[in-house]
């Protein structure tokens, strides 16, 4: 399933992991590193469908020919010179799903997807205090009145977004108390509406930094962040213009 708007593209990959073999590597032309090629077959599944989903995306793209996305030394995915992407991956039973968002340089400098199972109850209240604070919290919930564990879902997932986006320009780690959801905006639709055909809400969240990271990514900058939720999942994006 795939999605575009203008310059932003938008894929998605399922694979069963009882249909997966290592095998599928060289039928689908699709480079396997050694880090990979030693993983667990869940790891291989997640990393193959990734790929897929980018090389989707970079067709619907324009680029042309049968690339291979390595991985850089952090293990971010290498792409083409003319485009920007993400890729995430989860998985839900017996099968992985995989997401890339991609967008071409001239719409945008980097960018982040992220794509969440929702948390149990028990796990979020295990997380809470790493995730996010107490306004934060307070925010959603009283926006969108969402339980506990959604909320908790959809500030991770945000956070883990923007943390892809900003990693090409800081380069270092960050935590996720070292940024805040401070407005969330509920919207009747959003650019990737077609992307989940059951999706419940939508919407974007402003984002912002609490400590400098980088020279130009400093305390106080603001980031917008797209969201779209379902009864089981969230999906979130930022993209840096």
């Amino acid at each position: 399933m795939a999605f575009t708007q203008g310059d932003v593209f938008l894929c998605r990959q399922m694979l069963s992991l009882s249909d997966f073999n290592a095998d599928d590597f060289e039928r689908k032309n699709i480079k396997l590193p050694q880090k990979i090629a030693t993983a667990s077959p869940v790891r291989q599944a997640s990393y193959l469908a990734g790929r897929r989903a980018a090389r989707q995306a970079l067709r619907m793209a324009g680029e042309c020919g049968e690339f291979n996305i390595g991985s850089d030394a952090a293990g971010c995915p290498q792409f083409p010179p003319a485009v920007v992407g993400s890729i995430s991956h989860v998985r839900t039973g017996e099968c992985i799903e995989a997401v890339c968002l991609l967008a071409r340089t001239t719409s945008a400098r980097s960018l982040g997807v992220d794509l969440e199972n929702i948390m149990s109850r028990d796990i979020a209240a295990a997380v809470f205090n790493q995730v996010c604070d107490a306004s934060e919290k307070l925010l959603l919930k009283s926006n969108l009145h969402f339980t506990e564990n959604v909320a908790l879902s959809l500030i991770f997932s945000v956070k883990e977004a923007l943390y892809k986006a900003l990693w090409p320009e800081v380069r270092q780690v960050f935590d996720f108390t070292d940024v805040a959801v401070i407005a969330v905006h509920p919207l009747c639709q959003t650019h990737y509406y077609l992307y989940l055909s059951d999706q419940i809400q939508c919407g974007y969240c402003d984002i912002t930094l609490k400590r400098t990271l980088a020279p130009g990514v400093t305390q106080g900058r603001c980031y917008r962040a797209d969201w779209i939720l379902t009864d089981k999942q969230v999906l979130t994006s930022v993209l840096v213009s």
